[in-house]
């Protein structure tokens, strides 16, 4: 899980360190998409296996600000901008919960 906003340190720590806390992100956003069994409204705008339309997965792109590499950040964020958010009716992904989803493009 990398859902430990409390304290990402740590969390980094748990991990082994920087290194392979970095490569414990890329994998996620590397791997495979594919998904099998029932679909679900909340796993959309997938990047490898983070699911932008899963709203308690919004901080993970930004935790390679911990880490030293932003640059990777950037590059997945202006995907997200790009390719899952659009000017149209059906211009979000996902399960629009309170306003989550467009409150993380603002």
């Amino acid at each position: 899980s990398f859902y430990v906003p409390q304290d990402i340190n740590g969390l980094i720590e748990l991990h082994g360190g920087k290194q392979i806390f970095a490569k414990k992100l890329d994998s996620l956003f590397e791997a495979n998409s594919k998904s099998s069994g029932r679909q679900q409204p909340d796993i959309t705008g997938l990047i490898g296996q983070y699911a932008h339309g899963n709203e308690p997965s919004h901080h993970i792109a930004y935790l390679y600000n911990f880490i030293g590499e932003p640059y990777k950040t950037q590059k997945i964020i202006h995907k997200i901008q790009n390719e899952f958010y659009k000017n149209s009716p059906e211009g979000l992904i996902g399960n629009e919960d309170c306003g989550q989803m467009s409150a993380w493009f603002i």
